[in-house]
């Protein structure tokens, strides 16, 4: 089995994401050196993408705009990666990719706030990334009130498993 190649969040996905998803927490990965790294977004400048960071659409709709803000509700630091346009294309899942990682056996903590978004109000991590249209991800929704694992092959997800978390609109996962 290959390492997993990079490791992503999102915004957006029909049923996968919110617009914008803000990630306060650091991101800590394990790298193939076995190596701890601890990825926040401290030092990046707010306004635009981080350096560390390309840009990915599964699905359709207008092009997707991943910024730094400041926010002073975060609990893990005051800049968050948030994803901006306010596209209400139903099939439509804004990744930010961490670029230049190889890890395998990881263990990823992220926090985020759904604070926008008509079609979804949703985050999550993604794993085994081939491109942007084949990959897993779970994703929590707080206009759906869950949590699920899906599998995204040639672009649309399918749900593998999903979990009813009510009262999660508004909440920090």
């Amino acid at each position: 089995m290959p390492p997993i190649r990079r490791a992503i969040f999102l915004s957006g996905l029909a049923a996968i994401l919110v617009q914008p998803l803000t990630t306060p927490a650091p991101v800590a990965a394990q790298t193939a050196a076995g190596k701890t790294e601890i990825f926040d977004f401290e030092n990046a400048t707010v306004g635009i993408m981080p350096s560390r960071f390309t840009a990915a659409l599964t699905g359709g709709g207008n092009p997707i705009k991943w910024t730094i803000v400041e926010d002073a509700t975060s609990p893990s630091g005051a800049k968050v990666l948030t994803e901006i346009s306010a596209d209400v294309t139903d099939f439509r899942f804004p990744l930010a990719i961490l670029d230049s990682i190889q890890a395998r056996d990881v263990e990823l903590r992220v926090r985020f706030k759904a604070v926008a978004g008509q079609i979804d109000q949703a985050a999550g991590l993604v794993a085994r990334l081939k491109d942007k249209d084949n990959y897993y991800t779970v994703r929590a929704n707080a206009l759906e009130d869950n949590i699920g694992l899906y599998k995204v092959v040639g672009g649309p997800p399918h749900s593998i498993r999903r979990r009813r978390i009510p009262g999660a609109a508004g909440a920090l996962a």
